[in-house]
């Protein structure tokens, strides 16, 4: 039996696939459109606009995290004097200068603000919160096994006293403790950026 009936302008016509139907809980039924070509136009261009709709949907702030998760994963992957920390959200500084270059905590500043590494412009001299994160006691230097280049010194912070802004935050890699420094003192440089 056959049935003939409208949808949305359409003339539709449904018909069983078989004459009989052994399972009285499955009826499988083939469903033809029969429509002229104007309407067939219409039909692509409302299929195209859901569509279009759909993408604009989506979470654009998702897409553009993706993508400066490949980027930031590109760098590190071509750059090896990189070290990416992904659950705190920060990229380090590890190519070779950080165990050679020593500075005062003035020129440290100006130092990773000027870094160009990774393809990146952003760099900047870690808070003492953020220094500490890299520490590990039970190695020598005091520093986590994915770094390949440290010193057994103390780094600077960009973390100046409270009670005293000739001194700041530093970090010592021989011992892992942190402690004051005068910042004319000469210490070395571990520069950091915020993933994006």
């Amino acid at each position: 039996m056959n049935a003939i009936f409208m949808i949305g302008g359409f003339c539709a016509k449904i018909q069983p696939l078989t004459r009989s139907i052994t399972k009285p809980t499955l009826a499988i039924l083939s469903l033809k459109l029969y429509m002229p070509f104007s309407s067939r136009v219409r039909f692509l261009s409302l299929f195209m606009v859901f569509i279009l709709f759909g993408v604009s949907r989506l979470d654009a702030n998702s897409i553009s995290e993706n993508i400066r998760n490949k980027e930031d994963a590109n760098a590190e992957k071509k750059c090896k004097k990189i070290v990416t920390d992904r659950n705190r959200g920060l990229m380090w500084q590890d190519n070779e200068e950080t165990k050679s270059v020593k500075t005062n905590f003035k020129q440290a500043l100006g130092y990773c603000k000027r870094l160009r590494l990774g393809g990146y412009g952003d760099w900047k001299l870690p808070r003492i919160a953020e220094l500490t994160t890299i520490t590990d006691k039970s190695r020598k230097p005091k520093i986590k096994k994915e770094f390949h280049n440290a010193a057994s010194n103390f780094y600077w912070s960009s973390s100046q006293s409270t009670l005293n802004k000739t001194y700041s935050w530093i970090v010592n890699f021989n011992t892992g403790c942190t402690n004051y420094s005068d910042s004319m003192n000469e210490g070395y440089v571990r520069c950091v950026r915020h993933l994006k």
